[in-house]
């Protein structure tokens, strides 16, 4: 097995809670690695741009290893289109150059056919542009509902579970948002140490190249819901997924087969269909 005691680690985006967790395993067990940040106000969105930024970050190194934790979970313009589905290939090409290697943050939605949103449309592209390349020192992860459990108990709430935990959190009582999906929910920490110990052992080199991480145990909402109560008793919970409320979309879609496709496209509609993430 090659040995990474000479290999660099760069770490591609600080800000992200996945980012935070994996930066936050390196400083407590010790292990040497350095920040890339990029950010909105770095406007990334072709190779020239991307180039300029690593080589004034990435200075004096033979061999590393990049991770790329930075993605758009709800892509509008150029750049988040860009992150999302071209940089992870031409940091892959980039990576090349200096014979070293590529760790790629994917999601399990590229493995659904029902989701349609751009941001999973888009990771299905970032995978197919790596894995058709000519290079092959990268390991693609894919990442299922990843929940920041510490943050969450501390009321950090991101853009991701806002509406969520405002839902769960209502006085006196829990509204649980009608869904039919399906999760394998995995507790951040726990990914980012299986991630970090991929990397610093180098187990990935006798891997497949694309590998998905779950959750134990699969989980609807409600079941997320009661998890996330964190052992706050209420009075009552109100759950408005019922089962004729399911009829009812699934008798209109009947009528309006167009309709599915809609859904199919919106990350907040998706919800209404029988989906396994």
């Amino acid at each position: 097995m090659e040995s990474f005691s000479h290999y660099r680690i760069y770490l591609l985006g600080e800000n992200g809670q996945l980012a935070k967790a994996i930066k936050s395993y390196f400083l407590k067990n010790k292990i040497k690695f350095r920040v890339i940040g990029i950010s909105k106000k770095d406007n990334i969105f072709n190779l020239k741009k991307l180039n300029n930024l690593l080589k004034r970050n990435i200075k004096g190194a033979n061999k590393f290893i990049l991770i790329n934790t930075i993605a758009s979970l709800y892509p509008k313009n150029k750049s988040d289109e860009y992150i999302n589905k071209k940089m992870p290939s031409d940091l892959l090409n980039f990576a090349k150059k200096y014979n070293s290697f590529l760790i790629h943050l994917s999601t399990n939605n590229v493995l659904v056919p029902e989701l349609l949103d751009n941001y999973s449309k888009q990771k299905r592209i970032a995978e197919k542009l790596i894995i058709n390349g000519d290079y092959e020192k990268f390991l693609v992860i894919r990442l299922p509902l990843l929940i920041p459990f510490n943050d969450l108990k501390k009321k950090k709430y991101t853009k991701q579970f806002k509406f969520l935990m405002r839902m769960i959190n209502f006085p006196f009582i829990t509204l649980v948002p009608p869904s039919r999906n399906i999760y394998k929910p995995m507790d951040i920490e726990i990914a980012a140490e299986k991630i970090s110990k991929f990397i610093v052992l180098g187990e990935f080199l006798s891997m497949e190249k694309i590998i998905s991480l779950n959750g134990p145990k699969k989980m609807k909402l409600y079941m997320l819901c009661n998890l996330l109560m964190f052992n706050i008793n209420k009075k009552l919970k109100i759950n408005f997924g019922t089962r004729f409320l399911w009829f009812i979309v699934d008798h209109i879609i009947k009528i309006f087969p167009f309709l599915k496709k809609i859904f199919m496209k919106n990350t907040f509609l998706q919800q209404l269909l029988p989906i396994e993430r």
